[in-house]
């Protein structure tokens, strides 16, 4: 098919295509041979700075006579368009390297890292430690780690650090190596840790974090003869780590595991010199570019030559590689094998197939009813290699037909899965619209799978192409927190560079754009025009006009966004943050929420003297209610504070009460109670005051109690102190303590039989019991209690003297069933005689 005059093949079967992506104008003329060059993945921008003492990527280039007199660093989209400029006025640069979230990272000779954005704007620097700072570094490599972006460095004195995440700036010290130069060096992903190689003169050097010393091996195996160990002179490490290339002084490239100890083929270049760039074309091939010459190597051993119009640079990616020249920037990528079977010469797949029969039909040829005879029972696998072939191809006429292919095919076939079609139409629409030279985000379909959507609306954000990523994200239906979130920035970004508005046309028209959709956070916007001196502006947004008008009046404008804010909680946060206290309160109320409140009200705690605290808190019945309950947790003094403010006498009495009990001295618990008592009294509750002051007499008398007897009476109660004394034998004092405290002599009845029938005072209790004629508690009392302590014998002694309704029953207790029996006739006999005197009477 004539789709495929640009394949170049490599081996059997195997196909590579070089496609332009754009056309470059950087903006003026720009010698890629005379200047560094730092792509970052993902069709990521372009960073490109002027040769400098200490940097310089592949053979040393001299300072071009064309280049700036003070150093620079100019940022470029994929497609060439400016993006920002970077006066360098700090230390030597030694590396230049992209983040995961598109952020320069500039290495430095004294050790320290810049973070910039892709719009030149610094973010925050850091360090990658004292060594290195203070002997300096002399090489360094910005790579892609486990945990996120990383940044290994080689100090002047031969010690290498890593650190794996830019985000935890914590550099680590690995195995020290050779005191040997190092002419080039990897940092390799292994599972979950990172190792880096390094090559110096005949051997190789394994380091990591584990060991203190690094594992040297020798290198012969890059070279067919074993003999003679041969210098590696570059090393490049595929994207996913697993594969690694090594070019030797003498021209061989040996091409492996990355653990050396699989060789895929040994290709020799047959140069002398050594190439400018080394890199993985995916994860099958590698690339070696010359000046205006790249050689391309497949892990089988095929190997095939391009010439280009200048010298290039290449960016390794995912999948493929981009090459950026003077005037053009290519991506030189391995046709997948679905778009091999579908649009290959002589091709007779199913997908094949269905593109002539699709062809056919537009052209109303009979060959298309043919082709879909040759398919038929297989139509279903011909659509899908139709889609998967488009996904991958890069070249719009072939997406174009293979989709309509597909699409005729679906008429064929039974309904797929619901979204497969569709899903994969948007997705390459949007890919189409990403290599756009407006956006210039040249990604392919393996790359987007591995961003995900999500992240590449983050990028567009990032680019400021808040229309692109609203769209996008609108389109599909994506994450609920997406839209909000692109909003968002543009919000702050509307905010940071308008200056011909007035913060009240500036706060409308967000108003208007955003409304209140669903996930929008106008705290965030808030704070951040706060944070540009935006003070009317931000409470706005924070706090609703019609709610707010009076109060921001006579207030700076950036105070008018806060009134914009849904969610109450952000609401009342943001006008904490910005002092604005009454407000906040009265919003918090609003609400009804007890914690928002609550916080609200720390935070005027923290800020106004205890009295006028106070005062506001006593000012709303609401306020009140819940700080006293926050208190009750434990902050006992806060809350007599506030009891004491409003003269509220029988709350500081109970405080105080409970203050007694919790205390373990018996003097400062006397000192308490009667503090407590005091309260009761000027609060004219004379019951408690009362209870109070017995309850202190109470605790006297224990205190005497223990000193006499040498046993613990505090914290019992009235009752459980005579019993304990009553259990101890101590009958005199406990008549005492009966006697002062005018216990009725029911409960001290009561009271004194369970202590004695508990401790097996029997002979004390039968003489209590004589003190009476009748107990006023009765006898069966007495009774049960006896035979509940386990003495049968004791109980008969007074289970005559029980009521005679009751007598049958106590007397079974006691195990008298035949006088119980005998009881019973004689009680029922006197029942008849009863009734029958009284029937002859009548």
């Amino acid at each position: 098919m004539a789709l495929v005059a640009d394949w170049t093949q490599v081996g059997n079967d195997i196909f590579y295509r070089k496609a332009e992506l754009f056309t470059l104008e950087w903006g003026g003329g720009i010698n890629v041979d005379e200047i560094i060059l730092c792509g970052a993945p993902y069709g990521g921008p372009i960073a490109l700075t002027w040769p400098q003492d200490g940097l310089s990527k592949g053979p040393i280039k001299q300072r071009s006579a064309h280049g700036p007199s003070t150093p620079v660093i100019v940022i470029f989209s994929s497609a060439g368009v400016k993006l920002g400029t970077i006066k360098w006025g700090s230390s030597v640069l030694v590396e230049l390297g992209w983040s995961q979230t598109e952020d320069l990272l500039c290495v430095q000779q004294d050790g320290s890292v810049a973070v910039h954005d892709m719009f030149g704007n610094h973010k925050h620097s850091f360090n990658m430690g004292q060594e290195a700072k203070d002997t300096g570094v002399i090489s360094a490599k910005v790579f892609e780690g486990i945990q996120g972006t990383g940044i290994a460095v080689i100090t002047a004195t031969h010690r290498l650090y890593v650190m794996a995440n830019i985000d935890d700036p914590h550099p680590r010290k690995y195995a020290d190596f050779p005191n040997a130069d190092v002419i080039c060096w990897a940092v390799l992903r292994e599972d979950r840790a990172l190792q880096v190689l390094l090559c110096q003169q005949h051997v190789l050097c394994w380091s990591n974090a584990a060991n203190s010393r690094a594992d040297v091996v020798q290198a012969p195996h890059v070279t067919e003869s074993v003999e003679d160990p041969v210098t590696v002179v570059m090393v490049s490490v595929s994207s996913n780590s697993r594969n690694i290339a090594l070019l030797s002084s003498t021209g061989q490239l040996w091409l492996g595991s990355s653990d050396l100890l699989t060789r895929y083929t040994l290709h020799d270049t047959r140069s002398s010199v050594c190439p400018r760039q080394l890199a993985w074309c995916g994860n099958g091939s590698v690339v070696a570019v010359w000046e205006v010459t790249l050689q391309l190597i497949d892990i089988t051993g095929s190997v095939a030559a391009f010439y280009m119009d200048s010298p290039v640079h290449i960016v390794q990616e995912l999948d493929c590689v981009r090459l950026i020249g003077d005037t053009k920037h290519d991506i030189l990528y391995k046709v997948p094998h679905a778009s091999v079977e579908t649009l290959g010469i002589g091709s007779m797949s199913p997908g094949a197939l269905l593109v002539e029969a699709h062809m056919g039909y537009e052209e109303k040829s009979p060959r298309a009813y043919d082709c879909l005879t040759l398919i038929r029972g297989r139509e279903e696998e011909a659509v899908h290699q139709c889609i998967e072939a488009a996904r991958h191809d890069m070249q719009v006429d072939n997406v174009k037909l293979l989709l309509k292919s597909a699409l005729f095919g679906l008429t064929f076939v039974p309904p797929l899965e619901p979204d497969t079609f569709k899903n994969a139409a948007m997705k390459l629409r949007i890919l189409n619209d990403l290599r756009s030279k407006k956006i210039g985000m040249p990604l392919t379909w393996n790359q987007l799978e591995r961003l995900t959507l999500p992240v590449v609306l983050e990028r567009l954000v990032a680019r400021r192409l808040f229309p692109v990523a609203l769209a996008i994200a609108n389109t599909l239906s994506l994450d609920a927190e997406l839209v909000p979130r692109v909003l968002s920035h543009w919000a702050c970004y509307k905010i940071a560079n308008t200056s011909n508005k007035s913060d009240d046309q500036l706060a409308q028209e967000i108003h208007a754009k955003l409304g209140y959709t669903v996930g929008i956070s106008y705290t965030e916007i808030a704070n951040y025009a706060h944070s540009l001196n935006r003070r009317q502006l931000a409470v706005k947004l924070l706090y609703h006009e019609e709610l707010f008008t009076a109060a921001v009046s006579s207030k700076e404008l950036c105070l008018q966004l806060l009134g914009y804010e849904c969610r109450a909680r952000e609401q009342v946060t943001g006008l904490l943050r910005l002092e604005e206290r009454s407000a906040a309160l009265v919003r918090a109320q609003a609400t009804g929420d007890t914690d928002l409140i609550l916080t609200v009200l720390q935070h005027i705690k923290r800020t106004l003297s205890l009295g006028e605290f106070l005062m506001v808190v006593g000012g709303s019945p609401l306020c009140r209610a819940v700080y006293a309950r926050s208190c009750a947790a434990g902050a006992q003094d806060a809350l007599r504070d506030l009891y004491v403010q409003e003269d509220n006498f029988h709350e500081q009495a109970r405080l105080r009460l409970l203050e007694a009990y919790a205390a373990t001295r018996t003097d400062m618990r006397l000192g308490l109670l009667q503090s407590t008592a005091e309260c009761f009294r000027r609060a004219k509750n004379e019951l408690s005051t009362q209870l109070t002051e017995e309850q202190m007499r109470l605790l006297k008398c224990q205190v005497g109690l223990e000193e006499v007897h040498q046993k613990s009476y505090v914290n019992l109660s009235l009752a459980d102190t005579l019993s304990q004394l009553l259990h101890d034998n101590h009958t005199k004092d406990a008549d005492k303590i009966r006697t002062d405290f005018k216990l009725t002599d029911r409960r001290y009845w009561y009271l004194r039989v369970t202590a004695h029938a508990t401790a097996n005072h029997w002979q004390q209790l039968e003489q209590f019991v004589k003190s009476k004629k009748t107990p006023p508690i009765g006898y069966e009392f007495i009774v049960d209690e006896c035979l509940q302590h386990g003495s049968q014998s004791e109980a008969k002694k007074y289970v005559d003297k029980v009521k005679d309704e009751n007598k049958a029953e106590y007397l079974r207790k006691c195990g008298m069933k035949a006088e119980a029996d005998k009881f019973t006739a004689e009680s029922t006999s006197s029942v008849l005689n009863l009734v029958r005197v009284t029937g002859l009477l009548s």
